[in-house]
């Protein structure tokens, strides 16, 4: 179990709680409890069949060493079993995964069939006798060289219950807390498995109560066993880690996402973190990497944050922040995006569509639009969809790359494994509790004011496609849905991992922060700050004036406390971005990385 747990924290990032690390070390000590009449013979096992003197201390020893393996195979497998970071999209079949993983355990073991030729250790004198009692085993199994029925019998019995020991575990691992869990459970086998054969005599097969010390010492360790497995299931799934050590670095690419960018920018505050800012404006980069005159150095190029928008580009990313750095994003439903997008970065002049719903207009039949939909921005050599694959490409997806599913599908599972987790805007509250639970926020981290923020009214805002205009769209921005409909997978099979507690939570979290953002709204300048007692997620906090100054804030003030420990912005380093170079587009002038060069162009036609 000591092993397991260590190996969850290298493999899986999850430190165990100390109430269920000890529970793990009593279960290891109830399992050498019960093997101590094995391997010392003055305890009273002197007259059973095994190993005696230094074997019967060495064989036990070395099945512990065993442990280190079959450790590592357990989490691999919960890693496959529960879909955790880094493993397959796709919800693998249980019986499929356990009937390969039992082929290559066979395989193993035939690939050591030399270890029985060995003079000392094995049963076989050499190779044809190998083969000889290989034969003779199988065909006694079917009743063949004379064999009663009783080989098959048993055989067929410990077959049954090896197939429903394994596909049990499968099932422990995928539905309950996993690797660990499954390791104290099945722990409890070697001391009822001394209990069984004091109750029963193994040749002939009969029952007859047999008793003497191992069997006191097995009723010994199953005393402790039993409860120690009883409070480990009880505790909390997870060690409340301190925030610098899960959250040394945390990144964030915001796509769209104010609500991320709200969440960590107040986060950011509220804990002091070092902010990778951009030189000048909220915007570092779009759509290249920044360069160095881009951003606010700190004296010692230390950073614990980055929070402002740019596509992601993993080359550069690697080169500023550690291997252990969380990414975070926020990504939309694709028809939702669209609607948002033509409206936000006037799309429809750029198609050249004056109907009064553009989207239905351009729904009917997208790849008509394709050469205007296609902004080229001659700047940076960079050409970009806003109506495709939008998504993806703030997501460094290529825009070239639209027509191309294999690599988009090899992208996307890139994606899967680069990102702690995904926040789906849809089902924002339980992304916002799943995010919590893995970066081991409080709950109050992550209350935020129910007014809408950063919301636009247009005509067609709440237009809901037909499903032939639905079946255009997810094949002209089929990587933005395949994208949407991964995540949006990976969302719920994390949030089925976390259990019924989850549920229980959500539902304390939505109370919660209505009764929260209701005060904020209503929270007079001297009046009383609301205290929120203490539950199962969070200890009793307050939420006075400056806290809802921060629930309440927009980006712009939220950007202006962060800037109070850095630098004011420099406007000659106001990135441009997508929607100021598309309208340079509309009107047919040149695109540019900064809003200064614009206006000096401008300028020089104004006075020419």
């Amino acid at each position: 179990m000591k092993v397991i747990c260590e190996v969850l924290l290298l493999v899986l990032r999850r430190k165990p709680t100390q109430r269920k690390f000890i529970c793990s070390m009593l279960v290891l000590l109830s399992l050498f409890v019960c093997l101590l009449p094995k391997m010392i013979p003055a305890l009273g096992a002197d007259k059973a069949p095994g190993a005696k003197g230094v074997a019967g201390v060495l064989w036990p020893l070395c099945f512990m060493i065993g442990f280190v393996p079959a450790a590592a195979m357990n989490v691999i497998e919960e890693k496959v079993m529960k879909m955790t970071n880094g493993a397959r999209r796709e919800q693998i079949s249980l019986i499929w995964f356990l009937f390969w993983e039992s082929v290559y355990q066979f395989l193993c073991a035939a690939a050591l069939f030399w270890t029985d030729i060995i003079p000392g250790f094995g049963n076989s004198a050499d190779i044809h006798d190998f083969g000889e009692n290989v034969a003779f085993g199988f065909l006694c199994f079917f009743g063949g060289r004379g064999c009663t029925s009783e080989p098959g019998t048993r055989g067929t019995v410990f077959i049954l219950g090896y197939a429903v020991s394994y596909f049990g575990g499968g099932l422990l691992l995928r539905h309950a807390e996993g690797a660990t869990m499954l390791a104290l459970v099945s722990s409890l086998v070697t001391p009822l498995g001394f209990l069984f054969w004091t109750l029963f005599e193994e040749d002939p097969f009969h029952f007859q109560v047999n008793t003497g010390n191992a069997t006191w010492f097995s009723l010994g360790a199953l005393a402790l066993m039993v409860p120690s497995i009883y409070f480990y299931n009880t505790g909390s799934q997870r060690a409340k880690m301190s925030i610098k050590s899960l959250f040394n670095v945390m990144l964030v690419i915001v796509i769209f996402g104010f609500v991320v960018y709200y969440h960590t920018k107040r986060y950011a505050i509220s804990h002091h973190l070092s902010v990778l800012m951009p030189t000048g404006g909220n915007m570092l980069a779009w759509p290249f990497p920044p360069a160095e005159e881009d951003y606010v150095h700190t004296p010692d190029e230390q950073y614990d944050v980055l929070l402002s928008h740019m596509v992601y580009n993993k080359t550069w990313l690697r080169t500023k922040f550690p291997t252990n750095t969380a990414y975070i994003s926020i990504i939309r439903e694709p028809s939702s995006h669209l609607r948002s997008a033509m409206n936000f970065y006037r799309l429809p002049e750029l198609l050249k569509i004056k109907s009064k719903n553009p989207v239905q207009t351009f729904l009917q039949e997208p790849w008509k639009y394709k050469d205007l939909s296609e902004a080229y921005f001659d700047f940076c050599n960079v050409t970009w969809d806003g109506t495709r694959n939008f998504l993806s490409f703030d997501l460094g997806y290529p825009t070239d790359g639209a027509e191309d599913n294999e690599r988009a599908r090899r992208y996307t599972g890139q994606l899967e494994v680069d990102f702690t987790t995904m926040l789906i805007l849809e089902n924002l509250d339980e992304s916002l509790i799943l995010l919590r639970r893995m970066m081991c926020w409080e709950v109050r981290d992550v209350l935020y004011d129910m007014t809408p923020k950063n919301s636009r009214n247009y005509s067609y805002k709440e237009y809901v496609p037909t499903a032939e205009e639905l079946g255009n769209l997810r094949l002209w921005k089929a990587v933005d849905y395949l994208l949407y409909d991964t995540f949006n997978a990976s969302l719920w099979r994390k949030i089925a991992a976390h259990g019924p507690d989850f549920h229980d939570e959500l539902r304390y979290f939505k109370e919660l922060n209505k009764r929260v953002s209701t005060y904020c709204d209503k929270r007079r300048k001297d009046g009383p700050d609301l205290t929120v007692a203490a539950s199962k997620w969070n200890s009793e906090f307050q939420v006075d004036a400056y806290t809802c100054s921060l629930i309440k804030s927009d980006v712009s003030t939220l950007m202006m406390y962060i800037r109070k420990d850095t630098t004011n912005g420099r406007k000659e380093y106001d990135i441009m971005g997508a929607r100021l170079n598309v309208a340079a587009i509309i009107k047919g002038q040149p695109t540019y990385k900064y809003k200064t060069e614009q206006d000096k162009y401008e300028k020089s036609r104004s006075t020419s």
